[in-house]
């Protein structure tokens, strides 16, 4: 899971090599030039600057038994390739809490008002359960490798199997049993959190697009593993086990927070969204308490997914700065230079040179501009701008690199825009249920919540809510946001042939039942 893997596929399909073999003349305007009225603008060239701060190890989550031989790195001097000391030992951490189920339900139905399925979760486990006696089968298969002169001493670890009783009981209970194959671990980590409360991954931001990130693939793992502990618990009457490990999820998602590339905060987002799975079915199911629905409130109102992709796109173009900079230097050493972007090694300074110009050229054009930080809201029109700029100028000798590197805002914007909404949502839906337990009715108006609420970043304006009769149905009032398509559409959401949420039509919605029409985006020709 390599940043660079982006830019390989991207160049299989541009066949940047065919082009870099073109001629051209000296830039107009070169980077040394350029990165001098940057300067004078106040721009800080330094990739350095978004690096968070080391924090104690005692205290570092990071740092715990079970995670620390994570980044057990060895680099070579250039910090272009990095070998893992112990490779078993990094297999071994990422299969925790990995949940390997061939037909691996759902576990995030609460945009289309549902909650998680546990009667197929638990068809799915019993498929692969050691039904006659837990933990046995492995046992059983692994002497009959050895009785026919199969060592099994250096093989991998035989297939995980899940315990579960005899005859099928209730689904929570069952999926519980289940989990309990990573009941250890699971304890571990949790006491873990609450001893290392912060967290910081010894990634080697140095190597700026050669860094290893193992950790956002494992954080997913722990993630699904806790939310759907959490879901079951709550079924099965565990409400305080059920909101120790929906915090968990959250902790999880705090632990990518301080990262500033863009990948680690669209993983953040992913776990987040996770995390509202069991938060959306403690409030459909009225099981959470005021003290619990405070603290989730308070948790909800400090995510600013916004800011942290303001800062990821500009620590992405500071790392590329980085990265061409750290080629101009090998060339001139003689040494071999990584081949991310085709065959460099007999270009001149020049090609390069002017790349660099054009991707720092696109961020001030458009990246910089995504995301207005006084009015909290993401401007569409500028993705808009950037994807037309980008295909008119891709064979460009001197936008080459450019047009591979720079990030596509459209999928960014989307993504971080409905993230920041369904936070916000439920930060509202927290304090409406609040304002119920100790009103007994929900408000009219938002305005009754008496709190400074956040706003819909792409209206700019405040989300959406009713009491009216008809929103009974969704669980006594509508609340929604317009999303992408930048329209209201009355707190309609449209669901795709799988049964997707499709988060480029219809609304954000905060319901509590699924919708009563299922609204599907037409085929390709359908009217």
């Amino acid at each position: 899971m390599r940043k660079l893997n982006r830019f390989l596929l991207l160049l299989a399909a541009l066949g940047a090599s065919a082009f870099l073999s073109q001629g051209c003349g000296p830039p107009v305007k070169t980077w040394a030039e350029y990165s001098k009225e940057l300067e004078a603008q106040g721009e800080v060239l330094d990739y350095r600057r978004s690096i968070p701060a080391p924090i104690p190890s005692e205290k570092n989550f990071a740092h715990s038994p079970l995670l620390k031989p994570l980044f057990d790195y060895e680099w070579n001097t250039e910090l272009t390739e990095a070998k893992h000391r112990a490779p078993a030992e990094l297999d071994r951490i990422q299969e925790l809490l990995k949940i390997d189920l061939e037909d691996s339900p759902e576990i995030m139905r609460w945009p289309s008002g549902q909650p998680v399925d546990l009667s197929a979760w638990q068809k799915s486990f019993r498929k692969k359960a050691a039904l006659p006696k837990p933990g046995k089968t492995g046992e059983i298969f692994k002497e009959l490798l050895e009785k026919n002169g199969i060592s099994t001493d250096d093989k991998p670890e035989l297939p995980r199997t899940w315990p579960q009783p005899a005859e099928p009981g209730k689904p929570a209970e069952d999926v519980l049993q289940a989990l309990g194959v990573f009941a250890e671990e699971m304890t571990e980590l949790t006491r873990a959190a609450m001893e290392r409360p912060l967290c910081r991954f010894d990634i080697k931001y140095e190597a700026t697009l050669f860094a290893t990130v193992p950790h956002l693939l494992v954080l997913r793992h722990f993630a699904e593993c806790y939310a759907l502990r959490a879901v079951a618990r709550l079924a099965a009457g565990d409400r305080e086990g059920a909101f120790a490990d929906t915090e968990m999820v959250f902790f999880l998602a705090d632990c990518l927070a301080g990262e500033p590339m863009l990948l680690s905060q669209l993983v953040r987002k992913s776990v987040l969204e996770m995390a509202l799975q069991p938060a959306w079915e403690g409030l459909a199911g009225g099981k959470w308490t005021a003290e619990q629905l405070a603290k989730l409130e308070k948790h909800l109102g400090r995510i600013d997914l916004l800011a942290d992709c303001r800062r990821s796109l500009l620590s992405e173009r500071d790392q590329l700065n980085q990265y061409l900079e750290t080629l101009f230097k090998l060339q001139d050493s003689g040494k071999e230079a990584p081949q991310i972007f085709g065959d460099l090694k007999d270009k001149p300074h020049w090609f390069l040179d002017r790349n660099r110009v054009r991707i720092n050229e696109i961020y001030m054009k458009f990246s910089r501009h995504l995301i207005d930080s006084e009015t909290r809201t993401i401007n569409l029109e500028v993705a808009a701008e950037q994807t037309r700029y980008l295909e008119e100028n891709k064979l460009e000798i001197d936008h080459l690199i450019a047009s591979i590197a720079a990030i596509g805002l459209k999928p960014v914007a989307r993504g971080f825009g409905d993230g920041q909404s369904i936070v916000d949502l439920a930060r509202i839906a927290c304090l409406l249920e609040l304002h119920k337990l100790e009103e007994g009715i929900y408000p009219e108006k938002l305005a009754g919540l008496d709190e400074q609420l956040p706003t819909d970043p792409y209206s700019g304006k405040a989300y959406l809510y009713s009491t009216l009769p008809e929103a009974e149905k969704t669980g006594g009032y509508q609340l929604y946001g317009i999303g992408s398509n930048l329209k209201d559409d009355g707190g309609r959401i449209v669901l795709t042939e799988a049964g997707w949420v499709e988060d480029e039509e219809g609304d954000l919605v905060w319901r509590y039942s699924p919708p009563p029409t299922l609204l599907k985006i037409p085929k390709p020709g359908e009217n």
